[in-house]
């Protein structure tokens, strides 16, 4: 899975804006894993805004030497884009 998501581009840029665009803090404690987000909505945000793409990007460049931006990144797991179901092959 990791592999076919680095094959559709998927950078550290790309999971940053990620976390700014859902405004969320990737190390803290959660009710439930990111991929269970729940938009706007849900209780893991800081804050219930629109954050658009021009904020994300300020506040993200200070950590890249690249140009932050998520376009063309894979789309991010959530409750209405589930992840697939993953199993481990017998030992």
């Amino acid at each position: 899975m990791i592999a076919e998501l680095r094959n559709k581009k998927l950078t550290a840029i790309g999971i940053a804006c990620n976390f700014a665009r859902r405004l969320v803090q990737p190390i803290k404690d959660r009710a439930h894993p990111g991929c269970e987000f729940e938009g706007r909505e849900d209780a893991t945000r800081e804050a219930i805004r629109d954050f658009q793409r021009e904020e994300m990007a300020a506040r993200l460049k200070p950590f890249f030497k690249e140009p932050v931006t998520d376009h063309e990144q894979p789309r991010p797991f959530s409750l209405k884009r589930p992840a697939p179901l993953v199993s481990h092959p017998p030992e």
